[in-house]
C-alpha cells in the first residue's frame, strides 16, 4: 500500500487531475494536449475501474449505438470501418482504448476519487483518492453520467426464483432462466432488452411510458434497418403499468392487479458518478463546466449546467471549454 500511496503522491503539483478515463475525461485530456500540455507531466488521468475495463465493455452484447460511427467519434480519431454504421457497445470501448493510446494518455486505473476540497485561500485543491492525497490546481470531474445502477425502492422486497439483474449486469438472454421475466423501465435499455428476451422468454414490461408500444415498434423497425433490410425476429411482449410494491415473487401494479414473475431485469437507469464531490458544489451560473469551487470543473455529468453533457457531440464542446478554463487559471 505504501508504494501505491507514494505513486499517487507523485502526481502532486500537476496542472490538473482528470477523474475519469471515459469519453469525457479523454476528450478533456485531448483538448489539453491540443493546447500544448503533456499527459503524465502537466496533467494526469485517474479512474476507479480496473485497467482498461470500460463501462462500454460491460453493456449487453447486442447493444448498438444510436449514432453512427462518424457521429460517435471524438475529435482527433475516427472509427475504423464504415463511418455510417452503428457500432456495437464493445466497439466503443475498444475505440476509447485506441484513443488513449493515440494521444499517449496513460490513465492510472483502480484509483477512485473519494473527495475533493479547497484547503485554503490559494489556488490549490486537494484531491483525496483511495491511494492517497494529491494537490493540484485543477480537478476535472469526468466520472460518468451512468456510474451507479438505480433501482426502485420496492426492488428489495422482490424475491424471485430466477435471475435478478440490472441492465448494468445484463449481457445476453442465457443469463435469464426460462419462464416469465419482468422488465422494469420505459427507456431505450428497457425496450431493447425486452425485445431481445421476447424471442426466448415470456416478457412483461412494466413502465410509466404511455408510448411504450410505439417505442417497441420503432425499435423493431430500427433493427430491420441495422440488419440491412432483413426481417428482424420479434417476440410477444405484454405491457403493464408501473409496479407500486412487491412481496416475494409477486408484484402489484398501479392498477392493483398482481403478477407472479420468475426473473426480473431492472432497466431503471443510473445515478451519476458524482458521489465524491462535496454536497455544497453547485454549477457556476452562466458557465456550463464551472462549479462553485474555483478550479473544480465538471465534464459529461448532467445536472451541472448542460443537460446534454453525456452526448458525444456535447462532450467535445465542453471538453474544449474545460481546457480553456484550466489554461486561464493561474
Amino acid at each position: 500500500m505504501a508504494a501505491m500511496t507514494s505513486h499517487i503522491e507523485g502526481l502532486s503539483r500537476r496542472r490538473a487531475i482528470i477523474v475519469g478515463a471515459g469519453q469525457s475525461g479523454l476528450a478533456v485530456a485531448a483538448s489539453l494536449i491540443s493546447h500544448g500540455l503533456q499527459p503524465q507531466i502537466d496533467f494526469a488521468v485517474i479512474d476507479a475501474s480496473r485497467e482498461e475495463e470500460r463501462t462500454w465493455d460491460r453493456r449487453w452484447h447486442s447493444l448498438r449505438l444510436h449514432t453512427t460511427a462518424r457521429e460517435s467519434a471524438l475529435p482527433g480519431l475516427s472509427f475504423s470501418g464504415d463511418p455510417n454504421r452503428h457500432p456495437f457497445a464493445d466497439e466503443m470501448g475498444h475505440y476509447l482504448t485506441n484513443f488513449a493510446r493515440t494521444f499517449a494518455i496513460k490513465p492510472i486505473w483502480d484509483t477512485p476519487a473519494i473527495h475533493v476540497r479547497k484547503p485554503g485561500e490559494g489556488t490549490t485543491l486537494e484531491l483525496i483518492t483511495s491511494r492517497g492525497e494529491v494537490q493540484t490546481r485543477n480537478v476535472v470531474a469526468a466520472s460518468g453520467a451512468y456510474a451507479r445502477p438505480r433501482r426502485p425502492d420496492w426492488a428489495y422486497d422482490l424475491v424471485v426464483p430466477g435471475a435478478t439483474l440490472h441492465s448494468h449486469d445484463y449481457l445476453y438472454p442465457r443469463q435469464v432462466p426460462p419462464g416469465r421475466v419482468l422488465v422494469v423501465g420505459g427507456g431505450d435499455a428497457a425496450v431493447e432488452i425486452a425485445s431481445e428476451l421476447g424471442l426466448s422468454h415470456d416478457v412483461v414490461i412494466s413502465t410509466r411510458n404511455r408510448r411504450i408500444d410505439r417505442a417497441l415498434r420503432a425499435h423493431h423497425t430500427r433493427s430491420i434497418a441495422l440488419n440491412n433490410g432483413d426481417p428482424a425476429a420479434t417476440g410477444a411482449i405484454t405491457t403493464r403499468p408501473p409496479v407500486i410494491n412487491a412481496t416475494g415473487d409477486t408484484v402489484t401494479f398501479s392498477d392493483r392487479t398482481q403478477l407472479t414473475v420468475g426473473s426480473v431485469v431492472f432497466a431503471t437507469g443510473y445515478l451519476p458518478g458524482d458521489a465524491w464531490l462535496p454536497d455544497t458544489v453547485v454549477p457556476h451560473h452562466g458557465r456550463a463546466v464551472d462549479t462553485s469551487i474555483p478550479g473544480l470543473f465538471v465534464a459529461g455529468i448532467p445536472g451541472y449546467g448542460d443537460p446534454h453533457a453525456p452526448r458525444i457531440g456535447t462532450v467535445a464542446r465542453l471538453a474544449q471549454r474545460v481546457a480553456r478554463r484550466i489554461l486561464e487559471r493561474p
